[in-house]
């Protein structure tokens, strides 16, 4: 992911092709996504290292954001946010991470001054067209 300033956030990485799942495979019933006030950010479950660096995978152009500011670790429908010793501080729901800290949908965390809001969607709920 990269900022594209004024806009938002855009994919910038290799694309490969992977094998069809096995047949009757249950598919990942999550989708996870970073929402912030230039757009929405969407990830894989797996471990993200978040800040300036143009090494993250949610790369936030601020500069109260450290170049390896945190880390977001995925997984079953939930994340563990870790600061990774930024200047300026991490925070869930207003108070300063010390250690890691569990995420649910709808948790609200800052990289210092930037705001992001967690949010895990099923996949039933993407393709539910009542």
């Amino acid at each position: 992911m990269r900022t594209v300033h004024s806009f938002g956030y855009a994919f910038a990485g290799p694309v490969s092709e992977g094998e069809a799942p096995p047949e009757g495979a249950e598919p990942n019933p999550f989708l996870y996504c970073l929402q912030g006030a230039n757009g929405l950010a969407t990830l894989v479950e797996g471990d993200h290292v978040l800040g300036r660096g143009h090494q993250s995978a949610i790369h936030l152009d601020a500069p109260t954001v450290s170049r390896r500011h945190a880390r977001l670790q995925i997984a079953h429908g939930q994340a563990v946010l870790e600061d990774l010793g930024s200047r300026h501080g991490t925070f869930v729901r207003g108070e300063k991470l010390t250690g890691p800290q569990r995420l649910d949908d709808g948790d609200e965390f800052s990289l210092g001054s930037v705001r992001l809001i967690f949010r895990v969607l099923r996949a039933h709920e993407l393709t539910d067209t009542r």
